[in-house]
């Protein structure tokens, strides 16, 4: 049986990761890290998590800078992958790009509304 890709690992929905417990959480990220390229340090990355006790509600509070730091320690490449996962499933990534298509669309109605 060949690896999922990258862009082939389902993405779960927010209110599905709130209700997951430690040991979901562990098994989801073994899994998310294995498929993103980090096979060798998956177990090792995914249960300095799991000995926190993170469950659903806490995975999503979870930053980078909170990856990389004390009492996590998670290596910079895959903190940032599980960082942007996180921001993913929490809906970060499409309201930064509405906002950017708002922004795109109406600035230059606004700045013309401006000068005349």
């Amino acid at each position: 049986m060949a690896d999922k890709k990258q862009d082939e690992i389902d993405l779960p929905s927010r209110d599905k990761v709130i209700s997951w417990n430690i040991d979901q959480i562990y098994n989801w990220l073994v899994n998310f890290l294995q498929v993103n390229g980090f096979s060798e340090i998956a177990t090792y990355e995914a249960k300095k998590i799991k000995d926190q006790y993170v469950n659903g509600k806490a995975f999503l509070k979870l930053t980078e800078g909170k990856l990389i730091a004390p009492p996590y320690s998670i290596f910079g490449g895959p903190a940032s992958a599980i960082a942007e996962v996180i921001d993913k499933i929490n809906g970060l990534f499409s309201f930064s790009y509405f906002f950017l298509f708002v922004s795109l669309l109406y600035g230059p109605i606004l700045v013309i509304f401006f000068l005349l």
